[in-house]
């Protein structure tokens, strides 16, 4: 598989991609969107796949600035259905430059095509920029996701979710207190206008939670008129987790946010 990458890689450099057309098609999303040198970067890969073999196993390798992301079919039986998919790669800190994705799949045959490209750029982190993290690279394995709607009115009703699923095995999760999820809002800038913890009591107990692949639920609601005006604004969820109960890493909280259009009411 080594002997493959490389080749791989350097017919890469040599002639460059050639992407896939059709439902096979990867978005790569960069989380936190605009990384810094201290941040732990990690890709958000996903898509739908003509069929329900969909990538997986990620391999990455780096030479200087060309990010190269290989996956492969790991299943022998194809179902002919559109199947959604979702894999999330840590890429850890990187030096201060701008980064070009590629991502290749190759399937049972041996044939490989390029299905997802992108740009990044990573930038000195500054003195005075805001505490936004929106990435889990220390929780592999455990997926967050987000929902709000993409739109509403200043006034409103906001309602918050927060899913939290595994990929395959279960994970038990250590906790400090009582609380196990929480919501943050922050404006355009970056700086937090709201936080759901900040009303809420918790009590200062240890505990732990099991998470699988059907997913846990949390969620809450905001009153939209406790925001400063009408904007972009980003939601950040956070699972509050300490680290996994069978390791002794504390790796902390993970992360995962979008952003809603608040709108005049």
């Amino acid at each position: 598989m080594r002997v493959l990458l490389c080749t791989l890689f350097g017919a890469l450099i040599a002639f460059g991609p050639t992407v896939a057309d059709g439902n096979g098609a990867a978005q790569i999303d960069v989380l936190p969107p605009e990384p810094t040198t201290e941040d732990n970067i990690v890709l958000m890969l996903s898509g739908t796949w003509p069929d329900s073999c969909v990538p997986s196993a990620p391999q990455v390798m780096r030479l200087g600035t060309l990010i190269y992301i290989a996956t492969a079919q790991t299943d022998e039986v194809c179902a002919p259905t559109l199947t959604p998919w979702q894999l999330e790669v840590p890429l850890g800190e990187l030096p201060v430059g701008q980064y070009r994705l590629v991502m290749a799949h190759t399937d049972q045959t041996g044939d490989t095509d390029v299905v997802g490209q992108g740009v990044f750029t990573v930038r000195e982190r500054r003195a005075d920029d805001p505490e936004l993290s929106c990435a889990n690279p220390y929780h592999p394995g455990l997926m967050l996701l987000i929902a709000a709607p993409e739109e509403i009115p200043w006034g409103a009703s906001l309602p918050l979710a927060l899913i939290v699923t595994t990929g395959a095995d279960k994970q038990v999760h250590r906790f400090r207190t009582s609380q196990r999820f929480d919501f943050a809002i922050y404006d355009d800038e970056g700086e937090e206008v709201w936080r759901w913890s900040d009303e809420q009591a918790f009590l200062m107990v240890m505990g732990e939670e099991t998470y699988t692949t059907e997913g846990v639920l949390y969620f809450a609601r905001m009153d939209t008129s406790e925001l400063p005006a009408p904007g972009t604004y980003t939601l950040q969820g956070t699972l509050t987790t300490e680290g996994r109960a069978d390791q002794e890493d504390d790796p902390g909280p993970a992360h995962v946010c979008t952003t809603f259009e608040l709108i005049p009411g």
